[in-house]
């Protein structure tokens, strides 16, 4: 659990780093003693480094200070509620001491939700794949091979493309 908390003295390239590392898009951000103070999030970091330019300094003034939480004590039905309201992807578990104890995870809660689509057959429908643009954003792979064309694993972008729509009985 501790590999999600982070210090408010932690510096965004720390922060990054730890995003980097979790595979999570939130951090719970706490004292020496766990007391949950805020949470960062990946966009919040992605908007302090756009309005000013850098990537220097501390998370203290990006945070939210202000977080999303419940108690121990509460039910997972109220847990939901506030996740779909407020649309979080992790909620903190503080006791009555403000002290985080646990987190619930998005796709813990709803994970039962989500059916995987088994075909029945072929569906008769045309798909356009749109597959344009510069590709700016990937710009030191894009130089050498069309971004359809990069490979991720051992297919190119667009066979995963296409084998997405098979799965659903397309193509």
């Amino acid at each position: 659990m501790k590999n999600l908390f982070i210090s408010p003295n932690s510096t965004i390239k720390e922060a990054l780093k730890k995003f980097n590392e979790i595979g999570e898009k939130v951090l719970i951000v706490v004292d020496k003693n766990n007391h949950l103070l805020g949470t960062i999030t990946d966009g919040d970091i992605r908007r302090y480094i756009l309005n000013t330019g850098t990537i220097e300094g501390n998370i203290e003034n990006i945070y939210n200070k202000n977080p999303k939480f419940i108690y121990s004590d509460d039910s997972k039905e109220k847990a939901k509620q506030i996740m779909l309201e407020n649309k979080v992807e992790i909620l903190p578990v503080i006791d009555n001491q403000k002290r985080v104890v646990d987190y619930i995870v998005w796709i813990d809660l709803f994970e039962d939700k989500f059916e995987y689509y088994e075909p029945k057959g072929k569906i008769d429908i045309s798909v356009v794949i749109m597959a344009g643009g510069k590709g700016t954003r990937l710009d030191s792979f894009t130089k050498v091979l069309p971004k359809p064309l990069l490979p991720v694993k051992d297919k190119t972008i667009v066979e995963h493309i296409i084998d997405s729509f098979k799965k659903f009985g397309v193509l």
